[in-house]
């Protein structure tokens, strides 16, 4: 095979030339090539997913280099320093002022097994508009995915203000937030004090969720969402503040983790309380196909709907019928059918609150982090948030803050979304949704009022974030600043150091945009999924 022509001039200075523009097209033509082969090869789901989930679970390190503070003088007395005293029931615990103190003893072994679990990735690929469910994995979400899996392991022991509780299970918890904690020791936990020690019970409650507030500058995000959800009248769990301390035999000793989100689990106790009497369900779906229906089999639900309560056979019919009725309907729909399958109230009231808080991390776009209830009698549907960590108008993944901001309150919702098109394209429905965005505008969305509840929790907790290592001290003090403050910008936008969300300027402007959008002065950006 010839690289260059038969027929070269004499000169010798002419054919090295002719021979270098061979041998620079040659070299053209190989690079296009590779770059179509690239391109051609990140076509195929399963190698972008390979790729994306090698980068998502990068950097994994069972004890990071980086040592959190170490505390001085002893560990911290409930008594001493917080002056709560010690709760005996679920109200007196998830009281949003109040900030209590939880001490962990792990073994190093124990540390070690809390270490996320290599499972065989979900087939066809990473994408934030496929059902984030692997089969494989023990939980929905993210991690499952990109193939991680959180198993439990134990701590030796936890004092709880005061109160020591031994043998607790526990395990990592959260999924986008998981992976921007993977680096260092604050990482979200879940505490189960009844597995191994039956009757070990914090005010009445079995399961602790410690959220570590990392990817929420503010640290109020979630009090102030689930205060808002209950305002307006949506059923929420219960959230207290907890400064979270640790020691790792042989690897550090007493250390402060930092200031912690602590939420009610959602459970039977919490269906209980939320919907006025037994026999209700409760359930966390992660899919994007919410209520589509998939036959007369329940066993075709139930890895994607996540019951967190005992479905009787009447239950799981009623999500079946609802779910037929929702697949089939087309253009209007009669109230009383409707009525027949849902609390219209409740989703009037949870989609107003969902689209004025911008709250993109959830239904209205990746199908996840939210809790579906039935009602103990008529078995009526409804709905209540979870994880508003990314609320108002936080998530740094969908569009700009700008679109944000101006999200249109007519077309909420990102991409494709079986359900919640279904569901805006019944007129009743829209009609009483925009009525419940105007009353909430007049008497829940005032940005005065929520203003001055982000500077009273803020002052609570500033103490605590101020013992924290930077940034995260001088994050926390731009988010809550009404003023705008400049800030470098970063092109990832999963990056820790990212720019702060400043929720009071949020707030102030989201007011403004949903007001013009009712008065018709303002269109509101429909944000697209390509963004």
């Amino acid at each position: 095979m010839r690289f260059f022509p038969k027929n070269l001039p004499e000169a010798l200075w002419k054919r090295i030339l002719i021979r270098c523009f061979f041998l620079g097209l040659y070299g053209f033509i190989g690079l296009i090539l590779a770059i179509v082969g690239v391109i051609a090869l990140f076509q195929i789901p399963g190698v972008t997913g390979w790729m994306m989930s090698s980068i998502l679970k990068s950097g994994w390190s069972v004890f990071p280099d980086l040592k959190p503070p170490i505390l001085t003088g002893g560990l911290p007395s409930g008594q001493q320093i917080i002056h709560n005293p010690q709760p005996s029931n679920a109200f007196e615990l998830f009281q949003w002022d109040k900030v209590w103190n939880a001490h962990f003893k792990f073994t190093s072994n124990q540390w070690v097994m809390l270490s996320p679990k290599d499972i065989p990735p979900l087939k066809g690929g990473l994408s934030p508009r496929q059902n984030l469910r692997n089969p494989v994995a023990s939980r929905s979400g993210l991690l499952g995915v990109i193939g991680w899996d959180l198993d439990w392991s134990n701590a030796e022991s936890l004092d709880f203000n005061g109160t020591k509780f031994t043998n607790v299970a526990v395990r990592y918890k959260g999924n986008g937030t998981f992976l921007e904690s993977k680096n260092n020791y604050k990482r979200s936990l879940k505490a189960d004090l009844n597995e191994h020690v039956k009757g070990q019970r914090l005010a009445k409650q079995e399961t602790l969720n410690f959220h570590n507030l990392l990817a929420d500058r503010s640290r109020v995000s979630d009090t102030m969402g689930y205060r808002y959800f209950k305002q307006i009248g949506v059923p929420v769990p219960g959230t207290s503040f907890v400064e979270v301390s640790a020691e790792i035999e042989h690897v550090f000793q007493p250390s402060l983790l930092g200031l912690y989100l602590l939420v009610q689990k959602p459970n039977e106790s919490w269906s209980v309380d939320n919907l006025g009497k037994k026999g209700g369900a409760l359930l966390k779906p992660v899919t994007i196909d919410l209520l589509k229906f998939l036959g007369e089999d329940w066993a075709a639900y139930e890895a994607i709907y996540g019951s967190k309560t005992k479905l009787s056979d009447a239950q799981q019919k009623h999500i079946m019928d609802a779910s037929r009725w929702v697949t089939n309907l087309s253009g209007s729909a009669a109230d009383e059918e409707f009525q027949r399958y849902f609390d219209v109230d409740n989703l009037a009231r949870f989609f107003a609150g969902q689209v004025l808080l911008s709250n993109f991390d959830g239904i209205l776009f990746n199908g996840q982090n939210f809790l579906m209830t039935l009602e103990p009698d008529t078995h009526l549907i409804g709905f209540a948030p979870w994880d508003l960590d990314h609320s108002w108008g936080e998530f740094p993944l969908t569009g700009t803050l700008k679109q944000r901001i101006h999200a249109s309150i007519h077309k909420p919702w990102i991409g494709k979304n079986f359900f919640v098109e279904k569901l805006f394209a019944i007129p009743s429905f829209k009609k009483r949704y925009l009525q419940e965005i105007q009353d909430q505008l007049d008497k829940h969305f005032i940005p005065e009022q929520l203003n001055a509840d982000i500077d009273h929790i803020a002052g609570i907790i500033r103490p605590f974030v101020q013992k924290e290592p930077a940034p995260r001290p001088g994050k926390f003090e731009i988010a809550v600043n009404a003023e705008f403050v400049p800030q470098q910008d970063f092109d990832n936008p999963m990056d820790p150091n990212r720019p702060a969300h400043q929720i009071k300027r949020f707030i102030n402007d989201r007011h403004e945009s949903v007001r013009a959008q009712l008065a018709g002065e303002e269109e509101g950006v429909v944000i697209t999924f390509d963004q």
